[in-house]
């Protein structure tokens, strides 16, 4: 499997009001990325966050 493929409707997806608010329960970012000591490992992950962000409409 070499290519992927977009599921209809998924560029679209949003987050609802109550998806959003329910986010404040999840642990800060800045907590999480302050336990990585290593400053490649920490690069990728802000790289995936931005990209997940991006996915969900953030």
């Amino acid at each position: 499997m070499s290519q992927l493929v977009m599921a209809d409707g998924a560029s679209e997806r949003r987050l609802t009001a109550l998806e959003f608010q329910e986010l404040a329960a999840v642990p800060a970012a800045v907590e999480w990325f302050a336990n990585i000591r290593n400053p490649r490992t920490r690069r990728a992950y802000q790289a995936d966050l931005r990209d997940f962000c991006s996915f969900v409409g953030l």
